[in-house]
């Protein structure tokens, strides 16, 4: 084999700690010129490395009997060198209609379904993939004509740990530091024979339009463009991760998490430099998504712009993701649907309240009756002091009492003379944000007697002249 080209792939596996000694490496494998020298490579470097490997070819059943050809000469190349072979077929034009993915990105998620599940199953620990430095040149233009920032123009990186359905992959791509004419050549030295795709030479595909008429006509402009391309995003790979780094900070240091939403001050937050705030909001974004893929610019854009709108306005963005200014704070998080077993109104009459019994209209949301044979130091003594529990003069109450969700004309008596407030007011007060405004409340028609977390009425209040005492627990 080409000592000068192994050498050279040797110098990038080791410079990027791609493979370590024992390492068990599932290699994807099409038949294509890349996986066969992809393949060739690691068998050649096989016993330096103490590698176990094993091949994975999937069938995207769109070519028939080609496809079929190109499964027969892997198992052929696999079982001649005595390596661990599968094929799988999956149905990718159905896998698209069902899901309503191109047939590109259907393969795609078809190819890295079949990986981890022959990963799991045979304790494999890197996935081996023959991207070379065409394809990084590819993926750069078609990241910037989607309108990527930085992220997106580090192209392909040689290594990535992926999350899919919850598990880790461990992602190499030892041929990043060539490209496919060095590949090729490599596979006429060794007359190594290889399939070929011929869709790969349909322009039907982005991908295929960049490699067929983009990236010949860059060659025109400098025959050594594909190799500027990768010192480019090598570049901006190490600028990328500096400002990721800042971000991380920044994070640590503005963001407040929660369990489901995160919570920026807009005061401090504004301040930092542009291309760090979209950063910090990118972050964000793929945390709440729990993704990366389709946070755009765009969506960036639009949550960096919130940050000098007034207190209320809001956002809708990808994946059910919503965004709000509340009160100096950027409120980012997934819209929630009030948690509770019934939806309906929850009627509760003044028989079903009892002493010895009370009534759960609700998980922790209970009613039971006190009878109040206290002095009035001692009744201002058990008072609950807190705003989830609360007690009222039974006597006082209209019946039925109603649980339900808070609606827009409701209001609530704030002062002992009867004087009001509307629910919405009462939230702006308390400057509690819009996401979480859909709560639960006890009322009769449309005036609240208790909201619990945030407020009860004041003119059902206890006294030393109450006799019955309604007491409304919601913890």
């Amino acid at each position: 084999m080409n000592n000068l080209l192994l050498a050279k792939i040797k110098q990038y596996i080791n410079q990027n700690a791609l493979l370590q000694k024992g390492d068990f490496v599932l290699v994807g494998f099409s038949g294509g010129a890349d996986s066969v020298a992809l393949l060739s490579i690691l068998y050649e470097l096989k016993e330096e490395y103490e590698l176990t490997l094993h091949a994975l070819h999937v069938n995207h059943c769109i070519r028939g009997q080609e496809a079929k050809r190109d499964e027969l000469f892997c198992k052929e190349f696999c079982k001649v060198r005595g390596i661990e072979f599968k094929a799988v077929s999956v149905d990718v034009p159905l896998m698209a209609s069902n899901e309503k993915l191109t047939l590109e990105e259907a393969g795609r998620a078809a190819r890295y379904e079949a990986f981890e599940k022959y990963m799991q199953e045979n304790s494999i620990n890197k996935l081996a993939l023959a991207h070379h430095k065409d394809d990084l040149a590819e993926t750069c233009l078609f990241n910037m004509a989607r309108g990527s920032k930085l992220a997106g123009l580090r192209g392909i990186i040689p290594l990535q740990k992926l999350t899919l359905k919850e598990k880790k992959l461990c992602v190499i791509r030892p041929l990043l530091c060539v490209q496919k004419s060095e590949l090729i050549e490599l596979l006429k030295e060794e007359n190594e024979a290889f399939v070929t795709d011929s869709t790969n030479f349909e322009n039907d595909y982005s991908r295929n339009r960049i490699r067929n008429l983009i990236i010949p006509e860059l060659k025109k402009v400098n025959a050594n463009a594909v190799n500027n391309i990768f010192e480019m995003s090598a570049y901006i790979s190490e600028v990328d991760t500096f400002i990721d780094e800042m971000a991380e900070d920044i994070i640590s240091k503005y963001v407040v998490k929660h369990d489901d939403r995160l919570e920026i001050k807009a005061e401090n937050f504004s301040s930092l430099k542009k291309i760090l705030r979209e950063k910090v909001l990118y972050k964000c974004l793929c945390e709440i998504a729990g993704r990366k893929k389709d946070i755009e610019a765009k969506h960036v854009l639009l949550l960096d712009n919130l940050f000098e709108m007034s207190s209320g306005k809001s956002l809708d963005l990808c994946y059910g993701i919503c965004a709000e200014k509340s009160f100096g704070t950027v409120i980012i998080g997934k819209k929630q649907e009030l948690k509770q077993e019934k939806e309906e109104k929850i009627k509760i009459n003044k028989s079903e309240i009892t002493s010895d019994k009370g009534v759960c209209v609700a998980p922790n949301v209970n009613l039971k009756l006190i009878e109040n044979m206290w002095t009035k130091d001692e009744l201002l003594a058990h008072i609950p002091k807190n705003n989830k529990n609360v007690w009222f003069d039974f006597d006082k109450l209209k019946f039925p009492l109603e649980y339900r969700k808070i609606c827009d004309e409701d209001y609530i008596c704030i002062y002992q003379d009867g004087r009001k407030k509307s629910l919405t007011q009462l939230f702006d007060s308390y400057k509690i944000p819009k996401y979480d405004r859909e709560r639960m409340c006890f009322a009769i028609d449309k005036e609240v007697l208790f909201v619990p977390g945030v407020r009860s009425c004041e003119t059902l209040r206890v006294s030393e002249k109450t006799k019955l005492i309604l007491e409304i627990k919601t913890e």
